[in-house]
């Protein structure tokens, strides 16, 4: 005890010392992420699982972290890589893992598809000649989410950790719920207290109709509060129990406070899901889940009718973001074309790494003068998820890409209608969030964000591994 404390207080005088100097802010973050770092290994040895769990939560809250220090301050900005380095750290750590206990990995057959987009990337890029750190800062962000998969597919998983991952989920999605509707009626009160409705141009993105809350955009909330209601859903629909079904109607609430159009429909993927998916150890009360279904979804179409029309007016019509994404789709048609079979290379096309420095493709087939998409403006170049892919790897990646999602969803099927009937719950809440990831991918850069690709693995870890109990008993003695 008295150690503890001894280091608690030496740590504060050395924060406190390099807070006083020149660059004290930087020094100041230099040291607590030394400190992290040490509390990383410290809990992934004693807990991995719930380090994986915290490492979700980190990223919920490191928005308005960075917002209050300044959001486009070199600590802000420093903050938000925290996911890079805590990743890179986690492969390091379940890497060791596996060396020291002589244990083989998990399934990495389920990450294959990853491999396969990254060589497609780098084939391109060595052929494209790409910078070789714009091609390492856009592979790792087109790879993140099976980065993650294959570190949860690794971690040793007990049945406990479902109940776990349920729980946490639930308490942590009620109190994002509860902040963005307060945002709400608040008409954006928790978001100009937080800074979070001040993205890196300095706009003010809060609107009237709208919630950001503790992110930096009302669709990141959106894409959040539909996950969890997915998650929540699949919990209710295999356990029937009453407080997954008040959270599930709280996050579709939130969703419907977020007045997006890919809100609305990532429900009713996730309600599509559930009800084509009938639960072995529930199968009374069907036709009530279908009743429930209907009037959640009248509900949603009634409040938001008007928003989901116009939403959809602007589409079409050719407004500026809705156009700048369209143009990012046909552009990345005729790359995938005129680069088959592998693309232009990472970090070139529809990525940020592509805007930092700006890439040349834009040029070349014409986007530099669109607004959102041009030099000055770039503001909308990280708008999409699937454009990105198609132009980065090509037909071969994208193939790659959507089948490899698609093997989790069918891994994650067969396991919900043959496997141990325990594993029904995170299965099936695997199967709904991979409908909510598809339908916002479509407008949305969600294959390439933190949080939702966490979640993914989060849920693919203890739905298509076997559990430690089982894997521990015919334990190889070597490698």
């Amino acid at each position: 005890m008295a150690l503890g404390t001894g280091a608690l207080l030496a740590f504060s005088i050395l924060l406190g010392w390099t807070i006083s100097g020149p660059n004290g802010l930087l020094v100041a973050a230099a040291v607590i992420g030394v400190v992290i770092l040490i509390g990383l290994v410290w809990a992934f040895q004693r807990d991995p699982t719930g380090t994986l769990l915290g490492f979700w939560i980190f990223q919920l809250f490191l928005v308005p972290a960075s917002a209050l220090v300044g959001y486009t301050s070199p600590l802000g900005e420093s903050l938000r890589q925290g996911t890079d380095v805590i990743t890179g750290a986690l492969v390091v750590l379940v890497a060791w893992s596996l060396y020291s206990h002589r244990r083989f990995p998990g399934p990495l057959r389920y990450v294959v598809a990853g491999i396969g987009v990254g060589v497609c990337g780098l084939a391109s890029s060595l052929v494209a000649h790409g910078g070789a750190t714009v091609t390492a800062e856009g592979a790792w962000l087109g790879l993140k989410v099976w980065t993650l998969i294959a570190i949860a597919l690794c971690i040793q998983w007990r049945p406990a950790d479902v109940s776990r991952i349920f729980s946490v989920f639930r308490r942590v999605g009620i109190c994002v719920a509860l902040i963005g509707i307060v945002d709400y009626f608040t008409h954006g009160g928790v978001a100009a207290i937080l800074h979070t409705n001040v993205l890196t141009n300095g706009v003010v993105t809060y609107r009237s109709d709208s919630i950001s809350a503790i992110f930096a955009t009302p669709g990141e909330y959106s894409l959040c509060m539909s996950l969890m209601f997915g998650v929540t859903l699949a919990s209710y629909a295999t356990m029937r129990q009453r407080r997954d079904l008040a959270a599930a109607l709280l996050f579709a609430v939130a969703v419907a406070f977020s007045f997006r159009l890919k809100g609305a429909l990532s429900i009713g993927a996730a309600m599509a899901v559930v009800t084509m998916c009938k639960s072995r150890r529930r199968r009374g009360n069907f036709a009530g889940l279908v009743a429930l279904f209907v009037i959640l979804g009248a509900g949603l179409v009634t409040f938001e009718g008007n928003v989901i029309s116009r939403q959809f007016n602007t589409y079409t019509a050719g407004a500026s973001d809705a156009n700048a994404r369209g143009l990012l789709y046909q552009a990345s048609e005729k790359i995938a074309v005129q680069h088959f079979p592998f693309g232009v290379g990472f970090g070139r096309f529809g990525s940020f790494a592509s805007s930092q420095p700006y890439s040349t493709v834009y040029d070349q087939y014409g986007l530099s003068g669109v607004w959102g998409l041009s030099r000055p403006h770039p503001q909308f170049i990280s708008d999409t998820s699937w454009p990105s892919v198609l132009g980065e790897t090509g037909a071969v990646g994208l193939l790659c890409f959507f089948g490899g999602i698609m093997a989790l969803g069918c891994a994650a099927y067969a396991r919900f209608r043959r496997g141990p009937i325990d594993r029904e719950p995170i299965t099936l809440a695997l199967l709904c969030a991979i409908a909510v990831l598809l339908v916002d991918s479509l407008g949305a850069p969600s294959l390439f964000d933190w949080f939702a690709a966490t979640t993914i693995a989060l849920l693919s870890g203890p739905a298509l591994s076997g559990w430690a109990e089982a894997a521990t008993k015919d334990r190889p003695r070597s490698l």
